[in-house]
Formats: structure tokens, C-alpha cells, sequence
């Protein structure tokens, strides 16, 4: 399954914070065994590998990654400083993990940068449905 990510679909500008930013989710295609409304991702019970692709350009800053659960209201996975995105270039980086959930939950995909005045990018995600 892809989750599809509308190409327009970037924080942009944003002045350093702590506070993680929520993306806008577009629709799903693919095998769906989930769905997308509010800009999260809800997946049934079950195993799943995901690659999220993400990139930061303008601005020197590192973009920090987190896998939300809404359900849970609790970070699932983190990753820090996953990409550096400098200024003219265009740099990215897959982040591959597995989810391992034992009843449905709602994610949303999030980003930080330590800069400020950068772009955030979050690509066309694929997640894997793995057998048991």
C-alpha cells in the first residue's frame, strides 16, 4: 500500500520550535488495508514495514522524524536528525521501520527541523503488510 502525499505538501518557512508538525496525508493506492482521514493513517491490527522518505532544503537545518499514534497520544518511533538541508540543495533519506500493533491505531507522520526557514518534505510513503 502507498500512502500518497500531495506534491504541494511541505511545512515551509517555519521559525525553530520544539513543537513537531503534522503533514496532510492525500489517499491511498495500492493493496489498501488501512485508510487516511485527518491526516492520519489508520492500520488494522497486524505487523507492517514502512519507508517514509524525507528531505529539508533551504536553510541549514537538521530534520528530526516521528511516527505518531494518535490513538495512543504517544510517540511510536523517533528518529533524529535524519537529513541536513542546506541551503540550494535538495538532500534526501529513507527511514525504514516496522510497526507491530495488536489492535487498529491512527498515526500521523511528523517533522522538526532545529533550523529555521527550511522546507520539511515527507515523499510517497510505502508501507508492507508482513506475514507473521
Amino acid at each position: 500500500m502507498y500512502v500518497n502525499v500531495d506534491a504541494t505538501n511541505y511545512q515551509s518557512g517555519l521559525a525553530r520550535s520544539a513543537v513537531y508538525k503534522a503533514h496532510n496525508l492525500d489517499s491511498l493506492s495500492g493493496d489498501i488495508y488501512g485508510s487516511v482521514a485527518s491526516d492520519q493513517l489508520t492500520l488494522p491490527a497486524g505487523r507492517f514495514a514502512l519507508e517514509i522518505p524525507l528531505s529539508a532544503t533551504n536553510g541549514a537545518n537538521w530534520l528530526d522524524f516521528k511516527l505518531y499514534n494518535a490513538t495512543d497520544t504517544s510517540t511510536y518511533d523517533e528518529h533524529l536528525n535524519v537529513v541536513y538541508g542546506a541551503t540550494g540543495a535538495y538532500p534526501w533519506n529513507i527511514i525504514h521501520m516496522e510497526v507491530n500493533i495488536s489492535a487498529p491505531k491512527a498515526f500521523e507522520f511528523q517533522t522538526l527541523t532545529d533550523g529555521s526557514g527550511g522546507d520539511e518534505y515527507i515523499g510517497r510513503i510505502k508501507i508492507t503488510k508482513l506475514n507473521d
